[in-house]
């Protein structure tokens, strides 16, 4: 109960000597109650309380005892510490490579989504034809499942448990900026269509606007630390480009070439919507 009550005097210890299975059991206990992740290692029947309690319960496989094995999460085959300090650091990276995805999946698909619902509703044409569709998509996928694996690890992560995949701030930011360039995506449509551009004209300018957005996003995520990471950004703003401005290319997307005012409002648009998601993942 002392124990329950006073968690940070376990925090400032480093070294807890002499305990029994049921001592051992209660300091996880008030550890995990304090809201820290705990991971236990062990290798006798003293150490099975203790490992079944814990988040993550590791035994030794070479010379840990049968009932260690049966309760522990984890078996380490070469009984080596240092094993499990490098699979810490592989999970770390690999859990924020699947953060900066997700991240990115969200952000390009909330406007994409949001504006093939809204801008129908509102009485406007289809801002997406189906050719539109299968191009947003191989720039997508490829982006979100190789920009952003490899990076090297991120020397200042933080060390507390993250329990949820997202904080409140992620959430908040990522809700923030896909409504903001869901807002920038429909207008860019829609004042095309105000100022007589045409819908091919319009809906051009929105699917570069969404294009460069990827590539942005991938960016500012990256910050070109990967060989992949420069190949999909370079790949994407160059063949969005190529498709758009040669005339046979945007025959097919039913698209039509750009006019160099043009490319100044979707760079000065994207360039807007990428300094809001610098400043608030800061």
């Amino acid at each position: 109960a002392w124990l329950n009550s006073n968690p940070d005097f376990l925090k400032g210890l480093h070294v807890i000597a002499r305990c029994d299975p049921l001592q051992k059991f209660r300091i996880v206990s008030a550890l995990k109650k304090a809201r820290e992740l705990v991971a236990v290692t062990g290798d006798g029947v003293n150490d099975v309380p203790a490992l079944k309690a814990a988040d993550i319960g590791i035994a030794m496989g070479e010379r840990g005892s049968q009932s260690a094995k049966e309760v522990a999460s984890i078996v380490l085959a070469d009984d080596n510490f240092r094993t499990i300090v490098n699979a810490i650091k592989e999970g770390r990276q690999l859990f924020r490579n699947l953060e900066l995805s997700f991240k990115y999946l969200f952000l390009i698909h909330m406007p994409f989504i949001l504006t093939a619902a809204l801008i129908p509703l509102f009485g406007y044409p289809l801002l997406y034809l189906p050719v539109h569709i299968v191009w947003l998509e191989l720039i997508i996928h490829p982006s979100a499942l190789f920009a952003f694996q490899q990076l090297a690890p991120v020397t200042d992560q933080p060390t507390y448990s993250r329990k949820v995949f997202f904080s409140r701030r992620d959430q908040i930011a990522i809700l923030l900026v896909g409504f903001a360039m869901t807002a920038v995506l429909g207008f860019s449509f829609v004042s095309g269509l105000n100022r007589g551009l045409g819908v091919a004209h319009a809906r051009t300018i929105a699917m570069v606007v969404l294009t460069f957005w990827s590539a942005g996003i991938v960016t500012v995520f990256s910050k070109f630390k990967t060989q992949a990471s420069i190949w999909i950004t370079a790949g994407t703003v160059v063949s969005t480009v190529i498709l758009v401005q040669i005339q046979s290319f945007a025959n097919i997307l039913k698209l039509t070439p750009l006019h160099l005012i043009d490319g100044i409002t979707v760079g000065a648009w994207v360039l807007v919507s990428l300094i809001l998601l610098m400043t608030v993942r800061k």
